[in-house]
């Protein structure tokens, strides 16, 4: 971005971003890929070579966050760099910073990015795989794929323009509570995936007079995995507590 890098650091940085598992060490873990991606704007920042190094030891310490939030995070520590720079900020502030930053994000990107919306992704496509419909599943991939790469476009230059004042932005999204409901959307989805795995279809599922056949075959697959998901996300049981519960009360009623 004009005023903060040049066009040419800025596509290398942002290219870059994606490339927080480009190298996973033990002590480390992904530090090594995340001063790989900022590293060019680190160069052009800091043009003395002492400052340079300085800045390069800040991020060569333990770094580890969900790799959907690499982008802003590119962007959000390149931005406090350039106020370094400035002697607007002093460095010291960078590593409590990061301690707190990478915590309260790897938590939101592992429930909400991981642990929901990649999930209903890949079970939307299995869908529509086991419906025949592979042109529509190519459809989703790749608007998925435009999706996350802008997402990735959008939260870099966020990142880079405002830093870390966007967090308050991204608190008050409350992703991490969004993502329950995501969860049990993908119950539903599941629960359907199971559903077509019998190779029962609905019109045969109809003509069965016998109640026990239609609610082995549709109702008791999305009952289970629906309440195993709302047991497990909203009413914080324990999914193995919550799984032995339905399937002896199951057992019973079967």
């Amino acid at each position: 971005m004009k005023g903060i890098l040049s066009a040419k650091t800025y596509r290398r940085c942002l290219m870059r971003s994606s490339m927080l598992n480009f190298m996973y060490t033990a002590q480390g873990l992904q530090s090594v890929g995340f001063l790989y991606s900022i590293m060019p704007g680190l160069r052009e920042i800091h043009t003395d070579d002492a400052a340079f190094a300085e800045s390069c030891a800040r991020y060569s310490r333990h770094f580890n966050c969900n790799i959907f939030w690499a982008p802003f995070l590119a962007g959000s520590f390149l931005h406090l760099e350039r106020q370094i720079a400035k002697k607007a900020v002093s460095p010291d502030f960078v590593i409590p910073l990061q301690d707190t930053t990478l915590n309260s994000l790897s938590a939101v990107g592992d429930s909400f990015f991981s642990g929901s919306l990649l999930v209903t992704q890949m079970l939307a496509l299995a869908c529509l795989v086991m419906l025949q419909g592979m042109a529509a599943a190519c459809v989703l991939a790749v608007i998925w794929l435009v999706l996350s790469l802008v997402f990735k476009f959008a939260s870099f230059n966020l990142g880079l323009a405002r830093g870390m004042s966007m967090l308050r932005y991204v608190r008050g999204l409350n992703l991490i509570n969004k993502g329950d409901y995501l969860k049990l959307f993908n119950a539903v989805l599941l629960a359907a995936i199971m559903a077509m795995a019998t190779d029962v279809g609905i019109e045969e599922a109809k003509s069965q007079i016998d109640f026990r056949f239609v609610a082995q075959a549709w109702v008791f697959p999305l009952g289970i995995t629906f309440l195993l998901a709302y047991a497990a996300s909203r009413m914080r049981v324990s999914r193995s507590l919550a799984t032995i519960i339905i399937v002896c009360s199951l057992s019973i009623v079967l």
